[in-house]
């Protein structure tokens, strides 16, 4: 299911319009890894505070609950952003 979006243009072909709406695209695709990341840190940051702080059996299990969420959270955000990435195709400098 590779969809090279702007494959069929020629980078010539573009106006500074399109161009700069792609700039636009890439940003923002950066701007939700660095959110997947936020996310992953806060969820190991209080999963590990959960851990450390309370001693009481169903803490400890939420605790490492969303310790094993957080590490598939990271690797989803890194998973949309390379997919999105290979979508815009030749188009990236």
């Amino acid at each position: 299911m590779k969809r090279q979006t702007y494959a069929r243009f020629e980078k010539d072909e573009l106006t500074l319009r399109d161009v700069l709406a792609i700039d636009r695209t890439i940003v923002a695709n950066e701007r939700t890894l660095l959110g997947y990341t936020r996310t992953t840190l806060a969820m190991l940051g209080g999963g590990a505070a959960l851990l450390h702080f309370f001693d009481d059996r169903s803490y400890v299990i939420v605790g490492w609950s969303v310790l094993a969420v957080s590490v598939p959270t990271l690797g989803i955000g890194i998973w949309h952003y390379l997919q999105r990435r290979r979508s815009l195709g030749p188009l990236i400098r």
